[in-house]
C-alpha cells in the first residue's frame, strides 16, 4: 500500500501472485511457518516490484535465516537452501541486513549474542 497499490488486483499484479495468494499474504493469514521460499522467489522475480517491497522481503529473509522467528534449525536450512538461487540476496543487502537484524533482535529481546 505504501507504494501506491491500493486494490487487491493492483497488489496481486505487482507481486506476481494470484489474487487468493496475495490476499492471504497481505492479510497475515498465511501459515505459521511464514512465507515459503517459492513465494519469495516468485515475488522477487516480478519486474514491476517496488523497491520498498523488495527491501522488506530481503529483510524478512535475513531475519528468518537468523532464526528470529523461532524456527528449528532444519527448517531454517531448508528455507535457506531453497533461496540460494536468488541472486538479489547475495551481497546487495548486507548493510540493510545488519541494521535490520540488530533492530529486530532488540525488538524480540534476543540481544546480539
Amino acid at each position: 500500500m505504501s507504494a501506491g497499490y491500493w486494490s487487491l488486483d493492483q497488489q496481486s499484479k505487482v507481486l506476481g501472485l494470484p489474487r487468493s495468494t496475495s490476499w492471504t499474504i497481505l492479510r497475515g493469514t498465511h501459515k505459521k511457518s511464514g512465507l515459503s521460499a517459492a513465494i519469495i522467489k516468485r515475488i522477487l522475480s516480478t519486474p514491476e516490484l517496488p523497491s520498498v517491497v523488495k527491501e522488506y522481503l530481503i529483510e524478512y529473509v535475513w531475519e528468518k535465516n537468523a532464526d528470529l522467528y523461532g524456527h528449528n534449525p532444519r527448517q531454517v536450512r531448508r528455507f535457506t537452501a531453497a533461496l540460494i538461487s536468488v541472486e538479489t540476496l547475495s551481497g546487495e543487502a548486507d548493510d540493510q541486513r545488519n541494521a535490520a537484524l540488530g533492530s529486530r533482535r532488540d525488538q524480540l529481546g534476543k540481544g546480539s549474542g
